[in-house]
């Protein structure tokens, strides 16, 4: 692109551009003394991993980060601008071509913000999602434990029902096993006799 006709391109996009997009509020601003652009998000990153994911989407990474906005600039050495291009000119830098630099517009910046959004708002609905769905699978299990506990006590009634079958209480049961184990220490040392009075009308 020749230096006339950036020049007019950036006197057609202008200086600033604000949106709302998503939620979230994006802002492009021409920085005046080199004339190219930085793009903000009016946002704070919830943790590292969204850091990162701004970081990785934003033009040469995050180089502004304070007061809940967090942006990029596109004055690196692989970006143009009008007056970036005058300056090397007027001391005699030149420009590197080797880097293929290149002007950023105003829609390749306001692009990598809401690529950047729709990321952002995309990682968010995949947890919601996820947490529905786990929420929803609690319910099912809860729903099927009751279910199953109704059925197991349907049969239960079935059973007592059928075989004439008679409920004693926990007290009543105790009282009944110790009758039990009294009654068979007794059967067992009748027993016990028994076969000593075998054993002497067999050596009679």
């Amino acid at each position: 692109m020749e230096l006339k006709e950036m020049k007019e391109l950036v006197k057609n996009e202008g200086n600033f551009k604000s949106r709302m997009y998503k939620g979230i509020r994006y802002e492009i601003v021409r920085y005046e003394h080199l004339g190219h652009l930085c793009g903000y998000l009016h946002y704070i990153p919830k943790n590292d991993e969204e850091r990162d994911v701004i970081d990785c989407i934003f033009h040469r990474g995050i180089t502004y980060e304070n007061d809940g906005v967090i942006g990029f600039d596109c004055a690196h050495a692989t970006d143009l601008s009008p007056k970036k291009i005058e300056m090397d000119e007027k001391f005699g830098l030149g420009t590197p071509t080797f880097l293929n630099p290149e002007y950023r517009t105003i829609q390749y910046v306001e692009d990598i913000l809401k690529r950047t959004i729709d990321k952002l708002v995309d990682r968010k609905s995949e947890k919601q999602d996820y947490k529905r769905d786990f929420e929803q699978l609690e319910q099912i299990k809860d729903q099927q434990k009751e279910q199953s506990k109704e059925q197991a006590i349907k049969e239960y009634a079935k059973l007592l029902y059928d075989e004439n079958f008679v409920v004693v209480s926990n007290e009543r049961l105790q009282e009944l096993k110790m009758k039990e184990r009294v009654l068979s220490k007794l059967t067992g040392g009748i027993v016990s006799v028994l076969e000593d009075i075998t054993e002497v009308i067999k050596h009679d």
